[in-house]
């Protein structure tokens, strides 16, 4: 009996595997794409970095000025995610797993809160 359950159960497990493997998946390929254009914006202000210390700027402003401006594209980049996953949390409704929208739209902050926790560490 316990086998039978399981060979029925086979397909959603492989389908949850497959689910958690492309996002998994996609969470790295995020966090390699954030550090890559923080490495590269900082490399561009690399001058005006270097004539700020010349001129004695404190280190924790330098770091302010960095910062915010990650800050402001992360934002930018977090609204522009979260309109995406407002309209495009219809198309979850049509899938066989029983999520209606509002299921979808209230995982959002769980997933923001978790992205600011681990940053934070």
């Amino acid at each position: 009996m316990d086998d039978a359950l399981w060979f029925q159960r086979l397909p959603s497990k492989i389908a949850t595997l497959f689910a958690t493997s492309v996002g998994s998946l996609g969470l790295f390929l995020a966090s390699v794409g954030i550090y890559g254009t923080i490495v590269y914006a900082v490399a561009q202000r690399t001058r005006e970095i270097g004539i700020r210390i010349a001129l004695g700027a404190h280190q924790r402003s330098i770091l302010r000025l960095v910062l915010l401006r990650m800050l402001r594209l992360v934002g930018v980049a977090t609204c522009i995610g979260l309109a995406l996953a407002g309209t495009l949390s219809h198309a979850l409704t049509v899938l066989p797993f029983g999520m209606d929208r509002c299921c979808c739209l209230v995982s959002v902050p769980g997933i923001l809160w978790f992205s600011r926790r681990s940053q934070c560490s």
